[in-house]
Formats: C-alpha cells, sequence, structure tokens
C-alpha cells in the first residue's frame, strides 16, 4: 500500500516537470522589477499571487500536456505516468483545469488587467497543448509566447498604460520568446536521433544579445557595481552557449538532447536573475535566490526529468 501511494506521489511529481517548477515564480518577479526597479514591503503582496499565478498555470499546461499526448506517450514514451496507468487520465483532466481557473482568478484578485494577461496565458497554454505543437513553426513559437506573457504577467502590475513604456520589458519579452522558441524546437527531436546543427548555438547567441543589450545601460548610479549586471549577462550567454556547443550538431542521441533541453531549462533561472540586476533593485536578493535555485534545479532533476 506505502509503496502503490509512493508511486502515485511520484507519477504526478513527474508529470509536473518538479525541476522545471522552480523556474516560474522567476518570471512574474522579473517583470515586475524591470518596470518598477524597487519593491516595497507592500508590493510583495501584490507580486506574490501573481507569482503562485504563474506556478498554477505552468502546471496545468504540464498537466494537459501529458493529458493531450497520452496516446502518442503510448509509443513514444510508455514510462510516462499515464501510459503505465499510475494515474487516471479524467484526474489529470480535472486538476489541469482546476488549475487553469485558479491561476487566473489569482492573478484578477490583484487586477482586472493582471487577470486579462493571465486568461491571455491560459488560452496560450491550451492552445498548444490542443495542436497548435505539432507545427514546427507555430508550436515553438506558441511555447515562447508562453513564457514571454509569464513575464508580462508581473509587468502588469504597471497598469495597461504604462506596460508597454518600458523598454527594457520589451526587450526581455522578445528575447525570452525567441529563447524558448528555439529551446522548443530542438526538443522536438528528444526522442530520436537528432541533428540539430547550428540552432543549437542560437540560445546561448540569443541571451548575449538581449541580455548585455539589457546590461549596456546599466546605471552608474544607485544600488550597485554596474560590473554586476554586466558579469551576470555574460555568465548566463556563457552557460546557455556551452550547453549548445557540448551538444553534438549531428547524431546527437535522444539523451544527450534531453540532457541539453534540461540544462537550458535551468539557464531561465540565470536569465530571471540577470533581469533582476539590470532592474535597478536597490537589492541583490531577489538574483541571489534566483542564482542560489540554480544548483537545485540540478539536484532535482536528477530524479525527476525536466523534459
Amino acid at each position: 500500500m506505502l509503496k502503490s501511494v509512493k508511486n502515485i506521489v511520484a507519477g504526478w511529481l513527474t508529470l509536473a516537470r518538479l525541476p522545471n517548477l522552480l523556474t516560474v515564480p522567476g518570471d512574474p518577479l522579473a517583470g515586475y522589477l524591470l518596470v518598477t526597479g524597487t519593491l516595497a514591503f507592500t508590493h510583495w503582496l501584490a507580486v506574490a499571487p501573481l507569482m503562485g499565478s504563474a506556478l498554477m498555470l505552468y502546471l496545468a499546461g504540464m498537466l494537459g500536456n501529458d493529458y493531450c499526448d497520452r496516446t502518442l506517450d503510448a509509443v513514444e514514451r510508455p514510462e510516462r505516468p499515464l501510459p503505465m496507468g499510475l494515474i487516471p487520465p479524467r484526474a489529470v483532466w480535472a486538476v489541469a483545469w482546476g488549475l487553469t481557473f485558479a491561476g487566473v482568478g489569482c492573478a484578477g484578485w490583484v487586477s482586472l488587467f493582471s487577470g486579462g494577461v493571465a486568461a491571455v496565458l491560459a488560452v496560450l497554454i491550451w492552445l498548444y497543448n490542443g495542436g497548435v505543437k505539432r507545427s514546427a513553426i507555430w508550436g515553438p513559437l506558441n511555447m515562447g509566447a508562453c513564457r514571454g506573457a509569464s513575464l508580462l504577467l508581473g509587468g502588469s502590475l504597471a497598469g495597461p498604460k504604462e506596460l508597454f513604456v518600458y523598454s527594457d520589458l520589451a526587450v526581455a519579452v522578445v528575447g525570452y520568446v525567441l529563447l524558448v522558441a528555439i529551446i522548443t524546437r530542438i526538443a522536438r527531436d528528444e526522442t530520436r536521433l537528432a541533428h540539430p546543427g547550428l540552432r543549437r548555438l542560437v540560445p546561448g547567441c540569443v541571451t548575449a544579445l538581449v541580455l548585455l543589450r539589457l546590461a549596456w545601460p546599466f546605471p552608474l548610479e544607485g544600488w550597485g557595481d554596474p560590473l554586476f549586471g554586466w558579469m551576470m549577462a555574460g555568465l548566463t550567454a556563457i552557460w546557455m552557449l556551452a550547453v549548445g556547443v557540448v551538444l553534438p550538431g549531428r547524431k546527437a542521441r535522444p539523451e544527450q538532447t534531453r540532457q541539453a533541453i534540461g540544462q537550458w531549462i535551468s539557464g531561465f533561472l540565470l536569465w530571471q536573475a540577470t533581469l533582476c540586476v539590470v532592474s535597478g533593485y536597490p537589492s541583490r536578493v531577489p538574483s541571489m535566490i534566483l542564482v542560489a535555485a540554480f544548483p537545485i534545479y540540478g539536484w532535482v532533476a536528477r530524479r525527476f526529468k525536466g523534459s
């Protein structure tokens, strides 16, 4: 009995892609800091629900993805919880939609505009799961748009009139969309022998262009040394590029592709930390928490795969 319960719990955690959940709350946090540059104590009461909203919507997307792919997974990934029969598909469907409504409602509790952004994110998530992901072009772009909307969720606290005034947020969102889109495109080949070619270097190049662009006008006055912003941007770019260099350009085995995807996803934490640094927020605490989560991702990923 105990073993059965343990297997069921492990099955739910596998469906959730547990290590990936660590990379979600930092999206709205970074988005908010990019449009404000400060975070008064009272604002945590607004940011925290948006972080929770992003987490619930991401989890809903992960569960919905496995539900919609259960027939394909029975062939390509028979070790997944649904093909193995560990969890009833109807339970996954119900929980996924429950989390969707809860995520949108949580953001709507903060403000009507934030609720609207969360609703758009929910629509993007279910469009992806509902069939857009089968397109080699629109599927990856849809996934990228989901993470971009997650970043915008935090920025929504600035309000509809102010949201797009902040060019740094716009640059970060576009870069994030492109980054996630190319990683998603490479991930389409994670179940077979792949030939990613030069595509595997694009995540590192996009990271370098976007983050160094955001770090370059880093204020000389304020809470810290501008070199710290450039250092974080450079280290993040090096990590994303190194993952691509290690991945073979031709005849990459499925396990090599899956490992690279997981490492790129862990790099989202470094992305978020860098965005917090260059925002001008007068403390390094948020960025250091995100950096500290980076090795934790690797530890959790040894037990539960992120890809």
